[in-house]
């Protein structure tokens, strides 16, 4: 702008030299009067001459430039250009034009809704709001990658409505009303930039360990497995993520209908939702009634669920393909509607009792993580992994346990039955010896279990009894199941985070997102003691039950989908849901050549290990930009 301003200056002083007698066009402006304070000073008029005589006349001085003293708005052609395209109806262009000249605040504030504080004292129900959609919303900036971004952060219910009844299609069946917290960097046009749903396990759990420690633009540092010993030491710094997933995609965590504040419409009720037929479906709707109501229609889509929130987003995956397009209202850019891009199954928790359910009698799924717990505590002096790398030790586990342990364990436990005894013959049951053969095939394979646990007191029948379990005695194991590697002296450190966590979102909501509630959140419902019909009985993780939401749906949207990504991610120290029960269950339903599993450097929730999130991020970063491409044919 300074240099436009100057190229005016010697134009300005061609213009007062022209002595022309042409008039000035009409609507001309007239010459401005300019003292010395001003661009440059005019010459006095010349005296005409007093004699007759031909004079030269003398060179023009030079006309001397003085900078001027105004000041310049450097962003004034740009605030130009963005009102001309915003009143041409192209926004997105009209935030870049501001961002191009360092507006970056201002082209956020042109196209992000104004903070709003939502209070729900101020928003009653009623029969006909059973709950009021306005969110709240409240606009904030973090580094991301070296840059300042800007993005809002949201909170609100939106309805879940029962997909419309063909014969009946003007009824809308208001099923829940369902909570949820978004991150959405609304200055990015919305058809190239994904939107990802997040959903907790449990079952019963809301979107709590994901949201205040994993992905979301603020987290709890918390470094497990280095926990303090005692509880009244139970502080963790709450950091920026620097490595939020919110450069990849807008973010949102949904709470499932009793968690949080998500709640069951009249006449429904909550215990409804509380198996996984119905819990999918709501995952469908949910997803379903907030795209329509952003206009994110043809945004790419993505699930991602911890624990037995992998089960739930497996199976509302497949409802999602199945039902298509049908759900949602159409774009109205005109643009495409598009379904699921991907599905990130985090810890998952696929199909119940993966033993039972493929007949495996050989059930080790469990000890490679035992083994790497081992390892850990053991320290590099005596552990059996020696130089071996994390993942080139869990690579020889894997090998060892199927091709050695295996083996060893089905013939040590085969019985052949002495003739003549048991039954009416009125002798005890009695067994034939075990050969000279399998006893040395179980003292081979019992040496390297000893060297594999840091333990040579383990004895033949500990190692090939109790269903492929072994005891782990290596000095520093506690109590740890989601991660092997933790331990403290007064505290229960499984799940110990669920209060701290719960009480951050009570005072995060109103602080950081403008939503102010007198309810307090819910954090815990896993007395879900319902079965797929939900009526009392079973539990949701029965055998029975628990089959919805695993490899099947997996398969089922997928053959709907051939082009739908998906991932697994694993930590290596988790014992509630292990890495090789995932690989186990994908190698036997045919998948394992087409959903990817990736494992790292921590427990269950692995993001809060430090050492494993660059790794995590870098997978995922790969995952989110990676072009769908189709899968490998499916049977039925």
């Amino acid at each position: 702008m300074n240099l436009k301003i100057l190229y005016l200056f010697p134009l300005l002083a061609l213009a007062a030299c022209d002595n022309s007698d042409n008039p000035a066009p009409a609507g001309a402006a007239l010459p401005a009067e300019v003292s010395s304070a001003g661009t440059f000073e005019a010459s006095p008029p010349a005296a005409p001459p007093e004699t007759t005589e031909a004079v030269s006349p003398e060179p023009a001085a030079p006309v001397a430039l003085i900078p001027p003293d105004v000041a310049v708005d450097p962003g004034a052609a740009a605030r130009l250009k963005a009102a001309e395209l915003m009143k041409a109806g192209r926004p997105y262009e009209a935030v870049e034009a501001l961002k191009g000249a360092g507006l970056d605040e201002e082209a956020y504030a042109l196209i992000a809704p104004a903070d709003y504080a939502f209070h729900q004292k101020d928003h009653p129900a009623s029969e006909a709001m059973p709950a009021d959609e306005t969110p709240s919303s409240k606009r904030h900036s973090m580094t991301i990658n070296g840059k300042t971004v800007w993005y809002t952060a949201k909170a609100g219910h939106y309805i879940a409505y029962a997909p419309k009844d063909p014969k009946n299609p003007e009824k809308k069946d208001a099923k829940a009303a369902i909570f949820y917290v978004s991150y959405t960097r609304d200055d990015l046009p919305p058809e190239n930039r994904p939107v990802t749903f997040f959903f907790n396990g449990g079952p019963g759990f809301p979107a709590l360990f994901l949201h205040a420690a994993s992905w979301a633009p603020k987290r709890f540092k918390m470094d497990t497995p280095n926990l303090p010993k005692l509880k009244k030491d139970l502080k963790f710094p709450l950091i920026d993520t620097s490595d939020t997933l919110l450069d990849q995609s807008d973010l949102v965590f949904v709470d499932p209908v009793g968690t949080g504040f998500s709640k069951a419409i009249a006449p429904h009720k909550k215990e409804e939702f509380y198996a996984p037929t119905p819990d999918a479906a709501i995952v469908r709707d949910f997803v379903a009634r907030y795209v329509n109501k952003n206009s994110r229609q043809s945004s790419p889509k993505y699930l991602y669920g911890e624990s037995w929130g992998g089960s739930r987003v497996a199976y509302a995956g497949a409802l999602i393909e199945d039902a298509g397009t049908s759900l949602y209202e159409p774009d109205p850019s005109g643009r495409p509607t598009k379904l699921l891009t991907g599905i990130v199954f985090h810890s998952p928790s696929l199909t119940g009792d993966e033993c039972k359910l493929f007949n495996i009698p050989d059930c080790y799924l469990t000890l490679p993580t035992k083994a790497m717990a081992a390892d850990y505590f053991l320290g590099p002096a005596k552990s059996w992994r020696g130089k071996r790398t994390l993942e080139e030790y869990a690579d020889y586990l894997r090998v060892f346990f199927a091709e050695r342990f295996a083996p060893t364990f089905v013939q040590y436990n085969k019985k052949e039955k002495v003739s003549g005894t048991g039954g009416k013959s009125g002798l005890p049951l009695a067994y034939q010896p075990k050969t000279p053969e399998v006893l040395a095939l179980a003292e081979s394979t019992l040496t390297e279990l000893r060297n594999i646990f840091g333990d040579p007191s383990l004895t033949v029948e500990e190692a090939f009894s109790n269903y492929g379990d072994i005891p782990v005695r290596v000095p520093g194991l506690g109590g740890g199941l989601y991660d092997m590697r933790t331990k403290a002296d007064d505290y229960d450190v499984n799940l110990f985070e669920v209060s701290i966590f719960g009480n951050y979102l009570d005072t995060m909501l109103p602080a950081y997102v403008n939503y102010f509630t007198e309810s307090k959140y819910v954090t815990n419902i896993c007395e879900c003691v319902f079965d797929d019909t939900g009526s009392k009985g079973a539990s949701m993780f029965s055998y029975r039950d628990h089959l919805r939401g695993g490899v099947v749906e997996i398969a089922q949207a997928l053959k709907l989908d051939p082009k739908l990504k998906m991932l697994v991610i694993h930590g290596y120290y988790d014992v509630v849901t292990t890495f090789l029960e995932t690989e186990s269950q994908l190698k036997y339903a045919g998948l394992d050549k087409i959903v990817p599993v990736k494992t790292f450097e921590g427990g269950h929730m692995m993001y809060y290990t430090e050492a494993a999130r660059g790794p995590m991020k870098k997978a995922l970063d790969e995952f989110y930009m990676a072009q769908p491409t189709t899968s490998v044919a499916l049977g039925n």
